[in-house]
């Protein structure tokens, strides 16, 4: 059980304490374990801990894989023996991050089963969000785009941004 619990949170789908209590019910042909029987669990099982998590999108859960991650440095390899290496002035990263609107978001704290040694704590979550990203560029010399926003709004107007300035946002 203790293998499958290291297993479920590998893969995105971590198990939380009733997650855990129904497998053991499961397991033992219907008999429910009493409530102390989870931290014995826990306590027998030092390579698991009990922890709270991050939400995972399932499209990024989808695509972040060893196989798409290999692809990539491979195409990266490739285009550096290609050209004899990326000029660091054309070497760019890329990151995000996305603002939540509306609820849905409650500080639920429930926590689920990883690796004791896990760094990362993810749970696949739902992608029926309105969102804004906002996103920013620099590039290996240092050189910078100014942020982007991008809407992801499912209904409604998308609001009028020309009017925002770059000195409004301190560029």
């Amino acid at each position: 059980m203790a293998d499958w619990c290291l297993h479920s949170a590998a893969a995105a789908k971590p198990l939380s304490y009733n997650g855990i209590q129904a497998l053991a019910t499961l397991i033992a042909g219907g008999k429910v374990p009493s409530r102390r029987w989870y931290k014995g669990f826990l306590h027998r099982h030092p390579e698991l801990k009990a922890r709270k998590l991050t939400g995972l999108d399932p499209k990024r859960a989808k695509n972040f894989n060893k196989t798409i991650v290999t692809d990539y440095f491979q195409k990266r390899r490739w285009l550096n023996e290609k050209y004899s290496g990326i000029p660091p002035e054309q070497d760019w990263n890329m990151d995000e991050k996305g603002c939540q609107f509306g609820g849905g978001r409650t500080n639920n704290q429930t926590r689920f089963l990883f690796s004791a040694d896990a760094k990362e704590r993810y749970r696949i979550k739902s992608d029926n969000l309105e969102l804004a990203t906002v996103i920013e560029c620099v590039s290996a010399v240092g050189d910078s785009l100014p942020p982007s926003v991008i809407l992801n709004l499912k209904d409604g107007p998308i609001p009028d941004l020309r009017a925002i300035s770059p000195e409004s946002y301190g560029m």
